[in-house]
Order: structure tokens, then sequence, then C-alpha cells
């Protein structure tokens, strides 16, 4: 997305080669031809638009739709402070308002590309009126991603002047808004400032609208066969893993050099920029290197291609018959055309059965066709039936043989098959909440969306008594918590020092396999086949995580699965229970952490009695030992473990 004054300029010089849709809000004065407002879109966003709200050549609305999701894009120019414009900025201020009152009220996510002229640092002097569309976000819980994003230093400016520089511009997005925002920053553009078209340095924040494009109905899943992509690994040769490895070292050489051509080590580069960039070339060298199949959540069944040739000759031959016979409006050129694709049909029926002859009929009149059509019927359906039954008895067939060979093979698809075991799933379609004492089921996607997110982040009771301090707790606890005089501090220096090559590859190859991969889709496999510069890059985001103490903004975003529990679903959220999928990337880098922080716990014997349970070099022996039941301490120590 391009917000404007730069958005007509950059669609008169580069649209055709970026892709681009133009859309543009012209101030109505027209004194300057690039007066007003605009966006521009790239095409795989632009097919969403639903509505555009222009209004008077400082704001400019689209709304586009997903499926479950509702998003409006705002682009925002507002006059400097001056006495002549303040009219003009409260008017742009109330209606900006209305817009994001509208947007609450009908459940629209909102993101906001703004030039605001105000600045609450060099703009401080000025009075407060000045500066309170700004108060208005913050109030509002709006995210500046800028500002978010940015490092210790604070969030760089946009404007520069004789006396300083100010940060006028800015992208803001509403609480809970479905694309995350992976990294910020301002970039100068020489190209623009030498035209002498603006002032101003360019803001760029990037979002990943992966996830509502992943968002799919099962209507559209259907028609547009829009599906999910799972990465298959059973039984991959080294060869090509090996292509992976080249494919994603590649990729990565190539955006670094295209994006990143001034940087000279990666560790310059900020902690979402290193994330985007690894995600990219692991996912872009996955797509093109490793086998994957689609998939989505209708089922269908998988019958041979004859069998599906006479499903498709018998559904043909009903809808014409329903056409020719039923009492409603008829609709001749739907007729006509299907009249004249009957020869195809009974030319397609006579390859599939080898004794069939195709009769001589004709199409008038309308009775004596209508019977020719239904003897044509009746013989597709019973050989349909025994085309069914084979189907049939091939299936039992192949599915014995199948727990036969996972009998000696794999034992646990044994035994599921032979005591039948049923793989339970919900469909979360339907909620039933407690709104004002009284049940409601909740069957729109956004309400159930937000009853899913309020059940999960209150599931667990928060504790009855809060505490700020150590020194608020009760005495037994204070004599818990407070740190052990004869324990030196320095023994836990270690924990964040770097990450070595060695030590950061044997975590990575310590992870399980076969684990759902997280929300970027990169699993531990792939994360084991990085070589050279990909494997590099891994290692110095991970070190740049202990250095800064932080993560990339998005290893803050989980994909949260409500699994049923033994019994009913019944709509009820309480039925279910909630798996966490977190960034691989992120639980390896969490891992060395523990890793380290355990060794040193065990080595120097930190954590003793029922302070702790499996640290490294520990053993269920103790347990086995603990035999009398007179020892009460003994065994109230085993119980606290």
């Amino acid at each position: 997305m391009v917000c404007a004054p730069l958005a007509k300029f950059i669609y008169q010089i580069e649209h055709s080669q970026h892709n681009f849709k133009f859309y543009w809000a012209p101030f109505p004065s027209n004194s300057q031809p690039h007066d007003g407002v605009g966006l521009l879109l790239r095409h795989l966003l632009h097919k969403h638009v639903q509505k555009i709200d222009p209004w008077k050549g400082r704001l400019l609305k689209l709304d586009l739709f997903f499926h479950q999701t509702k998003i409006s894009i705002i682009s925002v120019y507002i006059p400097p402070y001056y006495s002549v414009h303040y009219k003009e900025r409260d008017a742009v201020f109330v209606q900006l308002n209305l817009w994001f009152d509208k947007a609450r009220s009908n459940n629209y996510h909102v993101v906001i590309l703004t030039d605001f002229n105000a600045d609450e640092i060099s703009h401080s002097h000025l009075p407060q009126h000045h500066l309170k569309i700004l108060r208005s976000l913050f109030s509002r819980y709006f995210t500046d991603h800028q500002s978010h994003i940015s490092s210790i230093s604070g969030p760089s400016p946009t404007f520069y002047h004789q006396n300083g520089s100010s940060r006028l511009d800015y992208i803001w997005s509403s609480p809970g808004f479905p694309a995350p925002g992976l990294f910020s920053y301002v970039e100068s553009c020489p190209m623009l400032n030498d035209n002498q078209f603006t002032d101003h340095r360019v803001l760029f924040t990037a979002f990943d609208f992966s996830s509502c494009f992943a968002t799919l109905s099962k209507a559209r899943l259907k028609q547009k066969s829009e599906q999910h992509t799972i990465f298959l690994y059973k039984n991959l040769k080294e060869d090509t893993w090996d292509t992976f490895s080249n494919e994603v070292n590649s990729r990565l050489e190539l955006y670094l050099a295209t994006h990143h051509p001034s940087v000279s080590s990666l560790s310059a580069l900020s902690l979402d920029k290193l994330w985007h960039a690894l995600k990219r070339s692991i996912l872009g060298g996955a797509i093109d290197s490793l086998p994957f199949q689609h998939v989505s959540n209708t089922h269908h069944h998988k019958y041979s291609p004859e069998l599906m040739k006479l499903i498709a000759i018998n559904k043909f031959l009903d809808r014409l018959l329903f056409k020719l016979t039923t009492s409603r409006t008829n609709h001749p050129a739907q007729i006509s055309q299907m009249i004249n694709s009957l020869p195809t049909q009974l030319i397609l029926l006579k390859s599939l059965l080898t004794d069939y002859t195709i009769p001589i009929y004709s199409t008038t009149p309308l009775p004596a066709f209508v019977k020719f059509l239904r003897s044509q019927k009746a013989l597709v359906s019973a050989y349909l039936s025994t085309q069914f039954h084979q189907h049939r008895v091939n299936s039992i067939e192949y599915y014995t043989a199948l727990r036969d060979e996972h009998f000696s093979s794999s034992p646990g698809s044994f035994i599921s098959s032979a005591l039948s075991v049923e793989h339970r799933s919900i469909v979360l379609n339907r909620v039933l909440v407690v709104i004002d004492s009284k049940p409601t089921l909740l069957t729109e996607p956004s309400d159930i969306k937000q009853a899913a997110i309020k059940h999960f982040q209150s599931v667990v009771t928060p504790p009855l008594i809060q505490y700020s301090s150590i020194d608020e707790f009760p005495p037994r606890w204070q004599r818990a918590y407070t740190p052990l005089s004869d324990i030196n501090s320095s023994l836990y220096n270690s924990v964040m020092s770097p990450i070595l090559d060695v030590e950061w590859k044997n975590i990575i190859n310590s992870m399980p396999n076969n684990k759902a991969s997280d929300p970027s889709m990169i699993s531990y496999k792939m994360l084991k086949h990085l070589t050279g510069e990909a494997f590099n890059l891994s290692l110095v985001l991970a070190n740049a995580c202990l250095i800064h103490g932080d993560i990339p903004a998005d290893w803050r975003e989980a994909l949260v699965y409500p699994i049923p529990k033994p019994h009913k679903f019944d709509a009820q959220l309480k039925n279910t229970r909630p798996i966490t999928l977190l960034e691989t990337v992120r639980k390896c880098v969490v891992k060395v952490v523990t890793t380290r922080l355990s060794i040193i716990l065990a080595d120097n014997q930190i954590l003793q009695g029922g302070n702790f349970a499996g640290l490294p070099g520990g053993s269920t022996d103790r347990a086995e030992e603990i035999k009398e039941p007179g020892d009460e301490e003994k065994c109230s120590s085993l119980r606290a473990v």
C-alpha cells in the first residue's frame, strides 16, 4: 500500500512495472494537479476492494472484504497548524472519528496512512488541540507501527527543515489488526526529492496479509479451488534437501542484494528485517523444491477418473430432465445449450460402456425426448450403482491389506484401526455463550472469533491477590523467592552469551520432527537443513534476540487451535482445550536459554529438595526408594515435586 501525495506520482511513472491499482481523491479547489490523497494497492489486494469512499480531497477510505475479515484502509492528509486551516483540520478530525466509530460497530479492522503535520516532540510548544488526533488514536488503542517497532533511539523523523526535523507521517492500525506488522523504517527517495515533488522522506511498514488470504469459506474453497498448502516430508531423499538448501541460499542472497545492498553486516539489520528475510527465503525455497499438497476444509471422496466421469454424466442428465419437466419458468438459452452438449455426453458414455450403442433420438416431440432421456438416465444409474458397489469392495480389500501391513510396520496405526478409534474434530461455526444472563448462539464468524479470544484469555483465572514486589509476599513465600546469599550471581553470565555455531546446530537438531508447523509454516525439518548464508542468518537473528533482549514482532503472534475434550462439543468453548503454535525459530532460541540455565542449576546444585524436576543428569530412581509409609518428610517432598 502507498498513500498520497506520493501515490499519484509513483503511479504515473511505475504503475505498470509494479502492477498497482490506483485510487485518487482530488482536492476540490484543484489548484495543483497532485493536490489530494490517494492509495496504490497491488492487484492481490485490489480484488478485495468493495467500497471506495473519498472525502473532500483530505481523506480516502477503501473497504476490503476477506472471508471473516473486513479491513478499512484510510489515507489522511491534515493541513499544517495555521489559523487559516483550523476549521478544515477540525472537519477532518470529525469525519475521521465518524469512520472509526462506524468501523468499530461493524467489526472492521483499520489501518491508517497519514500525514498529520503533527509531532508530539517538536510541536510540544503548540496548543494541545493541535495534537488531539494523536491523543484520539492512543485512546482507541491504535498501534503506531514506527514507534512500536523502532529501536531504543526512537522513531526516525520524516520531515527535515532548516531548524531541525519532525515526525509528521505515521502508519497506525487498530487493535487486533489481522495482518501483523513485520518492520517499519524511513527511507530517503532522491528521485522524489529531486523532482521537487515532496520534501518528506518515505515511511515504510511491511504487513503480512497471509492470514487474511488463508481464512477461506467452504463455499469459496469449493467454487474457487482455493486451498491450504502443506509440505510432505515422508521419504524425502538427501538430494531433495540439498536442492532446498541451495534454493534458500540463492533466494536469500538475491533478497539481501536487492533490499539491503548497502548493509555490510547482517547484524546491522533490525530483528524484524532479519526475520522477514529468513522467513521469505525459507518459504520460497520450500515451495520451489519440496513436495507439497493442497488441502481444504472440505472432504472429497477419492473415486477413479472413470467413475467421476460417470457421475458427471448422471448429474448432467438429471439437470436436463429437471429443466425440461419442471413447472418453474423455463430458461430456453440454458436448455438449448444443454441439448447441444448431449451428443458429447453420450459419446463419453460410450467410451465408458464398451457394449453401449448411442441410440437415434429426436428432440421433438418433447414427451418422446423426455422418455428417451429417462431411459438413458436409468441405464447410467444402474451401471453407476454396480460401480459404486465395486468401489466399496475394492476399498475394503485395500484397507484390510493396509491394516495387515501396519501390524508389523506401524503397531500404533494397527491398534487404532482394529479398535476403530475415532479421530474427533470440531467445526467452530457456532458458539453458545451467555449474554445478559441469556444463552445466545453465535453464528457470525466475527462474533465467534471474539468469543473464542475472550474465552481463552480468561480460561485461567488470575490470582486472587496481586503483589507488586517480593516484600508484599507472605513470610513463607518471601523466604522461597529471596535470592540465596551463597549463590554467586556471576554463575548466570553465560546464559546470555553469544551462541556459537556448534551450539546452535545442536539445539536445532535436538528439536522433534513431525510437529505441526508454526504460523509461518516453517518446520523443524526445514531449519535442520539450512546451510551457508541461511544458517548464518538464523544464528545472527538468534544472537540479536539475546543482545537486544527482544524478539521480532511477528514472533508475538501465535495460532490457537481449539480441540475437543473427550465429551461432546455442544457448541461450548468450555468443552475444548487449546493448542498454541509458536514460531519454531523462537522456540529454538528459548531452548538455548533454558538448556544453558538447566546445566548451571544442575552443575552448581542450586535447586535442591522439591524445588526442581527434570534437570540434566536427573533420574526417577529417587521415587522408587521412597517406600516407607511412615517417612512423611520424604513423601511430602515427593508430592511437592
